[in-house]
């Protein structure tokens, strides 16, 4: 099985995950739903678009310690509260600066599907059209523009499917194309033009 194979089953049983060292113990970044993520970042001001979603910088600012410990404790337990507490107090007390940066990293790259668009070389938008969106900049925006553009129930965008399954159901989704088609002309066929 190919690698982009792979990595699209692992999400579509949510299976995918990444590995990060935190003190002496080994923690698995599992990819979130919005659900998830908006618990991870609550209290954050952090912006869906992409230019401004780099938490992993804003998380090596030493004043944002406990922000991050806290974000990735909540993404390493996802479920339990109470197993969220014990991971933020580990992390905090364990886990060295470089390893608290290294996870918000990982965490970052999870959530933006990074691997899984490499693997299926998928941009996740496109450049060549011309046309500006507004809105989209919050996660309200998001999920409305999830359930608009992939015919899915609140449910669904809010707490079933992970994140950057929905990025990859946008990006890969049947459209037409608006752009110009791009012919390529052969020399033999620039001279019979020419002969005319």
């Amino acid at each position: 099985m190919n690698t982009a194979a792979l990595l699209i089953s692992k999400t579509f049983l949510r299976e995918y995950h990444e590995d990060v060292i935190l003190g002496l113990k080994s923690f698995k970044i599992y990819q979130p739903t919005i659900k998830e993520m908006i618990s991870m970042f609550n209290g954050l001001d952090l912006s869906v678009n992409e230019k401004t979603n780099n938490f992993d910088i804003i998380f090596s600012m030493p004043e944002h310690v406990d922000d991050a410990c806290r974000s990735i404790s909540r993404a390493v337990t996802l479920k339990s509260s109470f197993m969220t507490y014990l991971a933020f107090n580990y992390i905090r007390r364990f886990a060295s600066v470089e390893q608290i940066h290294k996870a918000a990293e990982t965490l970052s790259s999870v959530i933006s599907g990074d691997k899984l668009f490499k693997a299926c070389h998928l941009e996740k938008s496109s450049e060549t059209i011309k046309t500006e969106f507004l809105g989209n900049t919050n996660m309200m925006g998001q999920v409305a523009s999830f359930m608009e553009n992939l015919h899915l129930s609140y449910k669904e965008v809010f707490e079933d499917i992970s994140y950057p399954q929905l990025l990859m159901m946008s990006a890969d989704k049947l459209r037409i194309s608006t752009g110009e088609k791009e012919r390529v002309v052969s020399g033999r066929d620039l001279l019979k033009k020419k002969k005319k």
